[in-house]
């Protein structure tokens, strides 16, 4: 019984820690020229992301 009481304390304590956890983001997206002449084009209206570096069967995109 005791453990129980330790653990809905720590579950109590850390819900509390963290009082933002629901808070909703706004991304944003900068891009970089860490991948040169590879690099991304973003169209952020649109959310639409072009370009990136390709190496094998894998895309990069760098921001």
């Amino acid at each position: 019984m005791q453990k129980l009481r330790v653990i809905i304390i720590l579950i109590l304590t850390g819900s509390l820690a963290c009082p933002n956890r629901g808070a909703a983001q706004t991304p944003s997206i900068i891009p970089d020229n860490t991948l040169g002449t590879e690099s991304s084009q973003i169209k952020p209206d649109v959310d639409e992301i072009n370009g990136g570096a390709i190496r094998g069967i894998n895309l990069f995109h760098s921001f």
